[in-house]
């Protein structure tokens, strides 16, 4: 973290996503360079239900107040968003080894 506190751009990237999460609550959010994938309703996936998960899609770049959802515009982006931050969720973590 110091590196980062002191200003210094490493050669390479730690990581190229970041993972939110709204203060407890099960739903997370993924963010990958422009875009950042919402879940909502994650508690009915944790408790079982078959529907799962839904999505929000933003584009940051276009959109940062996040009032157009693209999700049904860009669902390859979404499944692809989507299946990452479930292998993120698997660990417990989000940090890498």
């Amino acid at each position: 973290m110091l590196p980062a506190l002191l200003g210094e751009t490493p050669a390479t990237p730690v990581r190229d996503h970041l993972v939110l999460q709204n203060n407890g609550q099960s739903a997370l959010a993924l963010r990958e360079g422009e875009w950042v994938l919402i879940e909502k309703d994650g508690h009915r996936q944790l408790q079982g239900s078959a529907a799962g998960p839904q999505f929000e899609l933003y584009n940051l770049t276009a959109d940062l107040s996040q009032k157009t959802d693209l999700a049904a515009k860009e669902p390859p982006r979404v499944k692809a968003m989507a299946a990452r931050l479930e292998d993120l969720r698997k660990p417990g973590h989000s940090r890498p080894e």
